[in-house]
């Protein structure tokens, strides 16, 4: 998540923890650093937390990669150059 956030929003999301044996205590930090960047940029998370992305939550997960989408791909003006 960290990754596909950091490529649409084509910003520096936050430090976080990397590495493939992250406890979940860390996961869920990580992925409390995303969603927050997500809320400072102004994008609406309604009902989703770390813990339901971590828990494997498919109908929020899905819920939220539909608002990245909308927020980053069809909001984009295609004559912004920015």
């Amino acid at each position: 998540l960290y990754h596909l956030v950091s490529l649409l929003s084509k910003k520096n999301v936050g430090r976080i923890k990397e590495g493939t044996q992250l406890t979940r205590f860390e996961k869920l930090g990580n992925l409390t650093t995303v969603l927050n960047f997500l809320r400072d940029s102004g994008v609406k998370l309604a009902n989703i937390g770390p813990e339901d992305i971590e828990g494997g939550n498919v109908k929020l997960i899905q819920g939220l990669i539909w608002t990245l989408i909308n927020f980053y791909l069809v909001e984009i003006d295609p004559d912004d150059d920015s």
